[in-house]
Order: structure tokens, then sequence, then C-alpha cells
């Protein structure tokens, strides 16, 4: 896997691992209903704020890839007029 596909990749497993654990916690919960709400109430929040730092981290390595290439093709383009010229 490319550093570029991290980002995304640790997001899928957050959530993947979220979804299994939710699921397990519903299954083999000996809280009551109200109890089991407010315990997934509180992992979805901690859920959405890993994701979003993920996709943050992701969006981020993604502008310094786009940014490295930009420059890489800007300086592959001035060689190339040099040698036009």
């Amino acid at each position: 896997m490319t550093n570029q596909g991290k980002g995304a990749g640790f997001a899928a497993g957050v959530i993947i691992g979220a979804a299994i654990g939710a699921l397990a916690a519903l299954i083999l919960s000996p809280e009551t209903g109200k109890e089991t709400r407010e315990m997934l109430k509180e992992k979805g929040i901690k859920l959405g704020k890993k994701v979003k730092e993920s996709v943050g981290e992701a969006v981020e390595e993604g502008k310094k890839a786009a940014s490295k290439a930009g420059a890489e093709l800007k300086e592959k383009l001035e060689k190339f007029e040099k040698i036009d010229e």
C-alpha cells in the first residue's frame, strides 16, 4: 500500500472495526436498552471524531502529494523549455 492510500485504509478499518464492536456490544450486552443506547451514542461520537481525524490526515497527505507532483511537473517543463530553445 502506498503512503497515499494509508489514510483511507485506516479510516475504512476504523469504520469496520467500530461496526463489528457495536454489533458485538448489542449481542453480548447485559445492560438495559437505555444503557446500551447511551453506550452506542458515546462510541458513535468517538468513532466520528476518529473518522474526521483520519479524513483530515488523508486530505493533508493528498495536498502534499499534489503539491509535490505540481512542483516536479513544473521543473520538468522548465527543463523541456530550455532544451527547446
